[in-house]
């Protein structure tokens, strides 16, 4: 599961898509858009061109099938099978678009920020209403785009993202909190906050936490960042002072918890059954279900030490290597010795939310003006029937 902003619950799912070295370069695109990642299912490609149009591809042969006749500065696009649903950036404009013609369908105003998942024909909105002056998640049909139900953020919780299942919707914020509402209700189920969790005893503890980014490290995490990761009704989440917890999506209890003293749990994604971490020259991951740690690898970067440091903006898990971002480089890290095995420099500037995603046998490297596509050593392997 991916954890770049815009990275919607479904397409998580996806990046379970293998690949393997040797990398050949298949295709270069140009573009100046913020889109982190391309959007792939079904055979198609979705990414944004230099003049902010949205252009779809047959993902294949690259063949363009349509592209938007305006501009439409964009979050990455989630789909169902029949539309296409992005936030329009310039605009606040929540734009649903026929994913068959590129043509715009419907077109809401004031959405705010805004992050997006579809799960059964409903399509869930977590924003921010100004006219409202509230945050917001809001269940929508896909179809008749008509409101299923609302539910209203208490204006002191500030939420930072979320995500959801077939049975339950999770909303983090930067403080460790976490607020979990049933997916065909939007009923409140369960509450959970650092000091329930385990983590700290009382709100003083917490508030001893680094005052100010001079004293920020490991040992002083004062808030958290980023998506948390939804296993086996498992919600896996990273909280103050670098822990990661799993809690019971059911009743909110904490079946886990763990603290890491080498990598950040603010980069951190999930692979089957693993959620991994990198930082400081070391690969980390833990088992979902249980907590228990079951790798902690010092990256060797060996042959590139003059270009690659063991450090990664994003990073994206394989099964047998992690692709990682760093500045002007892209690299593949092996996951059980730490051996950087491959690394490639583009021409274009990698930015730090650049998320590299996999599909179809290819990996994706978005950079600030464009997009590189590599096709690994099977070639390209065409999507499952649905």
């Amino acid at each position: 599961m991916i954890n770049c902003a815009h990275y919607t619950s479904e397409r998580r799912q996806v990046s379970l898509d293998t690949i393997h070295l040797p990398l050949s370069l298949k295709q270069e695109h140009t573009g100046d858009g913020m889109v982190a990642s391309p959007l792939v299912q079904n055979g198609i490609c979705i990414i944004e061109t230099a003049q902010r149009r949205l252009v779809c591809l047959d993902n294949q042969t690259f063949t363009p099938l349509w592209e938007t006749k305006s501009q439409e500065w964009a979050s990455v696009p989630v789909a169902d099978e029949n539309r296409l649903y992005i936030k329009n950036f310039s605009t606040s404009q929540l734009v649903t678009i026929d994913l068959h013609t590129g043509e715009r369908v419907k077109t809401e105003d004031n959405i705010g920020n805004i992050d997006q998942f579809i799960v059964d024909g409903r399509i869930y909105y977590l924003c921010y209403l100004a006219n409202d002056n509230c945050d917001k998640v809001i269940c929508k049909n896909c179809n008749s785009h008509e409101t299923i139900w609302e539910y209203v953020i208490d204006n002191e919780f500030y939420p930072d993202t979320f995500s959801g299942n077939a049975s339950y919707i999770c909303i983090k914020n930067e403080q460790g909190s976490v607020i979990t509402l049933d997916v065909l209700t939007g009923k409140l189920r369960w509450l959970a906050n650092p000091i329930s969790i385990g983590i700290f005893k009382n709100q003083h503890e917490i508030d001893q936490l680094a005052n100010d980014d001079a004293d920020f490290t490991l040992k002083n995490l004062k808030y958290t960042s980023g998506y948390a990761t939804i296993y086996d009704n498992i919600f896996v989440t990273p909280n103050l002072n670098n822990y990661l917890v799993g809690l019971d999506l059911i009743n909110g209890h904490t079946l886990w918890k763990v603290r890491s003293k080498i990598t950040h749990n603010f980069t951190r994604q999930a692979y089957s059954n693993e959620i991994y971490a990198m930082g400081n020259g070391y690969i980390e991951s833990w088992d979902m279900l249980t907590g228990e740690q079951t790798r902690c690898i010092k990256i060797d970067v060996g042959e590139y030490e003059d270009k690659v440091t063991p450090f990664a903006w994003r990073f994206t898990v394989s099964e047998t290597h992690i692709y990682a971002t760093i500045p002007n480089f892209f690299y593949a890290v092996n996951k059980e010795s730490g051996k950087v095995d491959w690394m490639y420099e583009p021409d274009k500037q990698v930015t730090e939310s650049d998320q590299p995603y996999i599909a179809n046998g290819r990996i994706y490297f978005r950079t600030l003006s464009g997009m590189y596509v590599f096709e690994g050593r099977d070639g390209y392997i065409p999507p499952s029937p649905q």
